[in-house]
């Protein structure tokens, strides 16, 4: 019977930017720990991560990579299935870190959270903006904490309101970046929502 260590292991990442990322997670399965179980050598590929295209909502549109803790042929896994998504996709949106950077974008840049949104041309329903720009700001003091650790934030703030601080800090911290909230998502491992 083969053991399972618990120590000296890799963890896996919740965000990709490139596919030969994805070969380098697949060569060093066997060292990589189950974020659920926590065992180690027991990850093998599963598949693609399928979902929803935010242009024509038609579903096919590849998110990311899954991933098998095994528990079949006499492992010792949880059975869990681990997802890695790409950097530009947030977690249980159909909206994409472009669209969604661009709305922040728009809401600094003097819009109303529904003309913010309205401008951008993607099939909504009329309280899509107000709940993502509430995901937004509930998502504040995480946001704030991840952005500190990467840079500081910018020395002369011209706005009070705190939500308007931390799109204002995003943009200050990526600004060599298309995309802010793809960056900060790949950066700090976590979703921008």
């Amino acid at each position: 019977m083969v053991k399972h260590y618990r120590l000296l292991s890799i963890k896996i990442k919740k965000y990709y930017q490139l596919e030969n990322e994805i070969e380098n997670i697949h060569a060093g399965l066997k060292f990589t720990q189950c974020p659920y179980c926590k065992l180690v050598g027991l990850l093998i590929m599963h598949g693609f991560l399928y979902g929803y295209d935010e242009q024509n909502n038609k579903p096919g549109f590849i998110r990311g990579r899954r991933f098998f803790c095994s528990n079949r042929n006499k492992k010792i896994g949880c059975g869990r299935t681990i997802n890695i998504f790409k950097t530009l996709i947030i977690k249980s949106f159909t909206y994409t870190a472009n669209t969604i950077w661009d709305f922040l974008n728009n809401i600094l840049n003097n819009f109303n959270i529904f003309q913010a949104f309205k401008i951008l041309n993607i099939p909504f329903s009329s309280s899509t903006p107000y709940r993502l720009f509430s995901k937004f700001k509930l998502k504040q003091s995480e946001l704030r904490t991840a952005l500190n650790r990467i840079k500081s934030p910018p020395d002369n703030s011209t706005y009070s309101n705190p939500v308007f601080q931390t799109i204002e800090h995003l943009r200050h911290a990526f600004k060599n970046y298309d995309c802010p909230a793809a960056a900060y998502q790949y950066a700090a491992q976590s979703s921008i929502l």
